[in-house]
């Protein structure tokens, strides 16, 4: 499974400069809201103090950047935890693997009736070594691009 590395550190980094408008350090309540005004939603000052009051572990009225990592790793942790399950959902015989069997089965569960062609275009996006199964670093690389 994948760990909190070095790349997501940066990522998250650059995260939390986007949602620090002003540049200084930290994010503010306001700053919060627009960043979530800019993902089409508009919350309540309910939900936005509940909210800051969540990820503002120290109560100084700001989000510092340790209290955002921290947040960014926990939700990190539930995605992976989230994936795995899925992961596991899928392969069916438990083998650490998903095959092209496997991948049928799930999309016929779902009401599709894929084509061979079609089952053989989504092998071959997600498996990226050409094994003829998906692993799961293949399934979450593939999973983490949507």
């Amino acid at each position: 499974m994948a760990s909190w590395n070095a790349e997501k550190q940066q990522a998250c980094k650059g995260v939390f400069k986007q949602f620090d408008k002003n540049g200084d350090g930290k994010v503010s309540k306001g700053e919060l809201r627009e960043v979530i005004t800019l993902l089409h939603r508009e919350p309540s000052d309910e939900d936005l103090q509940a909210l800051m009051k969540h990820i503002d572990k120290d109560g100084s009225g700001f989000i510092e950047y340790d209290e955002f990592e921290k947040m960014m790793m926990a939700l990190d942790e539930k995605i992976m935890a989230s994936l795995r399950e899925t992961f596991n959902a899928i392969d069916k015989d438990g083998n650490g693997y998903i095959s092209m069997d496997e991948i049928e089965d799930l999309l016929k569960s779902l009401g599709v009736k894929p084509t061979e062609q079609e089952l053989k275009n989504a092998m071959a996006e997600a498996d990226t070594n050409q094994d003829n199964k998906i692993s799961f670093e293949e399934f979450e690389k593939m999973m983490l691009k949507f």
